[in-house]
């Protein structure tokens, strides 16, 4: 399943969690820990979005978790 959430990223471009959890029909807890497992295996880096606890007006918006400070993932 790793590998399918591996070129689901590099087809779609898209690393938000959501996302990926509804293109592959699986949980979005499930694709949390396959996108860290996915980075201590060396594939992906995160990156921390933002720390605001009010981004609404932000381009990283619609990544940001409630209350702000949410990640985003890389392909290395």
């Amino acid at each position: 399943m790793l590998e399918k959430l591996l070129a689901e990223i590099r087809s779609s471009g898209t690393t938000h969690p959501a996302v990926l959890a509804s293109r592959l029909n699986i949980s979005l807890g499930m694709v949390q820990a396959m996108l860290a497992d996915l980075e201590r295996m060396g594939y992906l880096q995160s990156i921390d979005v933002c720390q605001q606890t009010a981004c609404s007006h932000c381009s990283f918006s619609d990544l940001c978790a409630p209350g702000g400070g949410s990640k985003m993932w890389v392909l290395k």
